[in-house]
């Protein structure tokens, strides 16, 4: 199983899917599952350690001296002693190799190792290991070529073997509770699954999109858009960016590259990465409509903290597996999940790593990502694409430089712009003017509003609190005791449940013609599908950084922080 979830290094995954349990060939731990057998208890489950003893053995057995044969053994040892648990740090903050110091434990009595390596003897094929070692050493050969050729920066390189690592522990991590799973159940892993068939879904999306109207000049502009998404399909695998300005239709124009994508580049998976909890939904039910994908749950995974665990028993574990793997042929999930599954040493979060390989990876509003998160995102996005072969697509309307960093750590493709004349998409989708307006204390704000509300029939106002949001909502509460207007508000305060079912009400609303206002913090802001004739926007504080780890808001700022239009 492991070496058929890493065909970047299958010999060192299998070599260390027949090494990892070698601790379990004590006669201590052979008593523990006769006991247990016998009893039907696991008094001592998880007290007799044996997961570091193949570890040692690996340092017993591999005894060449060659450097890629080191940083193999050194790479087994970490996966091995780690299966049970978290990746152990190797490095101490003093520099100290603390993890290596661990191997001199092999004479502690409490391990058995001298049993273990005897037992070794009768379960071991030695020409089997040491032929999956030598073959193992090619692999990585071609790996470390890879990086020296393409990496510019030494600590980027670096960070490549530590995402190899995290990497080859995923395979060995899935491929032991897969197993473990499947044997409980009764079950053989089905070997001979076939790559998923993109066909159907891309049928279903070409036909439901015909459906669309192409009667105006926005309608045309998406479907250009769309159009050009779908001949970009035919490009290599790479990092590329999608540039679409607000309203052109990003989320289907980007799910059409991907399905094209995947079936000419016979990929495995999309994976749409979503900053926001507040738009998750929206999108996986834009994918799900578009898909015709209502109730099927073997296509389309949703990972986020949003999800309501299912109640049947049976259901609410395969959903705990689904999201453990990510092995859906769709996958809708956060950025925190993704960087969380990357960057994390659990072995709970890291199981799932390995199948972003060979991907289709569309990160939507690229411009959230956090400042302080560049570098990282920028070398686990390089190693998804060059190493594992996935394609990373960054959406936005507003593209930020994080290929400007000064270690060059996203190697973007050449011609990276799915869309390389976007400026006129932007230019022809320009349907607001922005009016600045003088400042404006809370109550004037919200006469504003009013009055702007009666003018258009409909107003959106944007506040940067929920206190303030909470203020003005409850101003024009009392200028609209005639219910003139179907008032409502919007803030992160609110259920996942609820917010979802305003925002479906607002929408309703305004299809219907009638005359609303919805008050909100900037959640609405981040990608909501939702128009108004009249939007009202405070404006936001400015920040003052005078050091690259804080940022401070100066007294003159701070009283300059008022309500403005």
């Amino acid at each position: 199983m492991a070496s058929g979830f890493a065909p970047i290094a299958p010999n060192l995954a299998s070599l260390i899917g027949v090494l990892h349990d070698v601790g379990k060939a004590s006669c201590q731990f052979q008593t523990y599952l006769e006991e247990s057998e016998k009893s039907k208890i696991n008094n001592k489950r998880g007290k007799i350690k044996h997961s570091i003893q193949g570890a040692f053995l690996t340092d017993d057995i591999f005894n060449s001296q060659q450097q890629i044969a080191q940083l193999i053994k050194e790479i087994i040892e970490i996966v091995i002693s780690g299966h049970h648990g978290n990746l152990n740090d190797i490095v101490s903050p003093d520099g100290e190799k603390v993890f290596f110091d661990k191997l001199n434990l092999s004479k502690n009595p409490e391990y058995d190792y001298k049993n273990i390596r005897n037992n070794s003897e009768l379960i071991l094929n030695k020409t089997e290991i040491h032929k999956f070692f030598e073959a193992a050493q090619n692999e990585i050969s071609v790996i470390l070529d890879f990086i020296e050729s393409n990496y510019e920066s030494e600590q980027s390189a670096s960070f490549a073997l530590g995402l190899l690592v995290k990497y080859i522990y995923s395979c060995l991590i899935d491929a032991d509770r897969l197993d473990a799973y499947l044997f409980d159940i009764g079950e053989d892993i089905n070997s001979n699954q076939k790559d998923f068939d993109w066909s159907h879904l891309i049928d279903t999306f070409e036909t439901n999109i015909k459906e669309f109207k192409n009667d105006n000049k926005i309608s045309k502009i998406r479907s250009l858009i769309s159009e050009k998404c779908k001949n970009a399909a035919k490009r290599e695998t790479g990092i590329y960016q999608l540039s679409v300005p607000t309203g052109g239709g990003k989320t289907l124009s980007s799910l059409r590259f991907a399905l094209h994508h995947a079936k000419n580049k016979k990929k495995n998976r999309i994976i749409y990465v979503i900053p926001y909890l507040s738009i998750i939904e929206q999108t996986a039910e834009s994918i799900r409509k578009i898909l015709n994908l209502k109730q099927n749950k073997d296509i389309i995974l949703e990972h986020h903290s949003n999800i309501v665990t299912p109640l049947d028993d049976e259901e609410r574990g395969l959903r705990k597996l689904a999201a453990s793997r990510w092995d859906n042929p769709i996958i809708i999930t956060t950025m925190v999940q993704f960087l969380e599954t990357v960057m994390s040493a659990k072995g709970s979060n890291l199981r799932k790593f390995h199948n972003m390989q060979n991907s289709v990876i569309i990160f939507d509003e690229i411009q959230s990502l956090p400042v302080n998160t560049i570098h990282l995102f920028n070398e686990v996005a390089t190693f998804l694409s060059k190493i594992l072969n996935s394609t990373i697509l960054l959406c936005t309307a507003t593209q930020p430089r994080i290929a400007a960093t000064k270690r060059h750590n996203l190697l973007l493709s050449k011609n990276p712009n799915l869309i390389e004349d976007f400026e006129k998409d932007f230019q022809d989708l320009k349907r607001t003017k922005i009016v600045p307006k003088k400042e404006m204390n809370i109550d004037e704000f919200s006469q504003f509003i009013w009055e702007k509300s009666q003018k258009n029939n409909n107003c959106l106002t944007i506040v940067n609190k929920k206190s303030q949001a909470r203020q003005v909502y409850e101003i024009l509460k009392e200028k609209n005791k005639n219910n003139s207007f179907k008032l409502l508000h919007l803030s992160t305060s609110m259920c996942p449940a609820h917010r979802i079912e305003t925002l479906e009400n607002i929408k309703t609303l305004l299809k219907e013609g009638e005359k609303v206002i919805c008050v909100s913090t900037q959640l609405i802001e981040a990608g909501v599908d939702i128009s108004f004739d009249c939007v009202v926007r405070a404006m936001a504080g400015l920040i003052l950084c005078r050091r690259r780890e804080d940022a401070i808001e100066t007294a003159e700022m701070k009283q300059r922080r008022k309500m403005f239009m």
